[in-house]
């Protein structure tokens, strides 16, 4: 899984939807393996045009929480880490974290 969604993420483009679809089948199909891929991605560096793309595909399946604050998924080192890249990406990451009434 994590060759497959970092294939798809170094190939992706806005104008290419099929790699969209992809990836959010991928995610449905083994939403741990997505997200255990994504954190590699983002720890090897990944292309930070293609992120928000990862960003937004974990939030509309309410996945990026877990991805950031799961300790089965990855190490709270690797957490930190990613939270930091993604949050170099997204404004005000912790209010869009944040529990919503």
């Amino acid at each position: 899984m994590i060759d497959a969604v970092t294939s798809l993420l170094e190939n992706f483009s806005p104008k290419n939807r099929d790699v969209g679809r992809r990836l959010e089948a991928l995610l449905a199909e083994n939403s741990w393996a997505f997200q255990q891929a994504v954190v590699q991605y983002l720890l090897n560096g990944c292309d930070k045009q293609n992120l928000p793309i990862v960003i937004w595909l974990l939030q509309r399946n309410r996945k990026l929480f877990d991805l950031l604050l799961n300790p089965q998924l990855t190490s709270i080192e690797d957490s930190i880490i990613a939270a930091k890249i993604i949050n170099n990406v997204i404004d005000q990451l912790d209010i869009q974290l944040a529990p919503r009434r």
